[in-house]
């Protein structure tokens, strides 16, 4: 079973500028023009989700021709109704890289604003429980909140409510937006039945829509990527950390025990996508204390160094 936090990422262009990520690797993309054995679709008699040309007024053009997904692919969408699809996140289209795994697609929609509109949740215990993707909830499996970024990259916020007071996508946007998810140490249940994958983790897409007919497009989806990455690979946070931290997970203080007397410490530590969250000094001692209360849930990578020497990196897991 992996543990992780859940970070929603920044913008294409901020997300590559403060990373520390020397190379992607192993991406998979589902372009809707092949059946994928990683998309569960919606049996019930109410789906409205199908792989499609779309070919409404404002869902007009696939971002990657010629399929995507979406809510019907030529009449608006029907009223009161939820529909979904899922995907299955496991080992074979994740690359069993759970320290850096991402999500990525690319989505256009069209809805009732502050009604109807889409939303997406994620199952840690293959769909016993579902949790809104920007939740502060714990995960079922740990108990620790999912660092998240609400409004970044086209992500809907907490006030952005549908009608049944879920947070969603809703309204109407001009362009294709893309939206990176990052999952680090998700704890993942094992699989139901009616799968063979040893680990596994859903993300569902669900659109609803109230008792009012409106004559609005809906929702298409197109290019969802999964992919990994090297998380500190330069030579600098490649050597041998002299240093120890406990405990590990922290829930609020953590020890930083070097291997050796220093006369001069510095201590910097950093999110997962690299942008710095903490830095303290020290004028000698082989011992640190820090406070991380200040700190959201989730994981981080402590970089030491004295006097202008690299001690090494660490990571560590903050889970109150």
């Amino acid at each position: 079973m992996r543990r992780s936090a859940l970070l929603i990422l920044a913008t294409a262009i901020s997300f590559c500028a403060q990373a520390q990520y020397e190379y992607w690797f192993g991406i998979d993309t589902i372009t809707f023009e092949d059946e994928s054995p990683y998309i569960r679709m919606d049996t019930s008699a109410t789906n409205i989700w199908q792989v499609a040309p779309p070919q409404k007024e404002f869902l007009n053009q696939a971002y990657s021709p010629v399929n995507v997904m979406i809510t019907d692919s030529i009449t608006a969408y029907p009223q009161g109704v939820h529909s979904y699809f899922d995907l299955i996140l496991t080992p074979e289209n994740t690359f069993d890289f759970p320290e850096a795994l991402f999500l990525r697609f690319r989505h256009k929609y069209c809805t009732d604003e502050g009604l109807d509109g889409g939303y997406i949740t994620y199952s840690c215990d293959m769909g016993e429980s579902w949790l809104n993707i920007i939740s502060e909830e714990p995960c079922h499996w740990w108990d620790a909140t999912p660092a998240w970024s609400q409004g970044s990259n086209g992500m809907y916020i907490s006030s952005d409510t549908l009608y049944n007071g879920e947070p969603g996508y809703s309204g109407c946007i001009d362009e294709w937006s893309e939206v990176y998810v990052a999952f680090h140490y998700m704890a993942i249940a094992p699989p139901k039945s009616d799968l063979n994958e040893t680990d596994t983790m859903l993300v569902r897409f669900n659109f609803i829509s109230d008792s009012v007919d409106t004559p609005f497009d809906g929702w298409m989806i197109d290019d969802i990527e999964t992919f990994a990455a090297d998380i500190w690979s330069n030579t600098e946070f490649q050597e041998k950390a002299e240093f120890s931290l406990y405990p590990n997970p922290s829930n609020g203080d953590l020890n930083i025990q070097l291997d050796d007397f220093h006369n001069e410490l510095e201590v910097s530590i950093y999110n997962a996508v690299g942008a710095q969250v903490l830095e303290e000094s020290k004028v000698g001692g082989e011992n640190l204390i820090l406070t991380l209360e200040q700190i959201p849930d989730g994981l981080y990578f402590v970089h030491v160094t004295s006097e202008n020497r690299s001690l090494g990196v660490q990571k560590v897991v903050v889970g109150r």
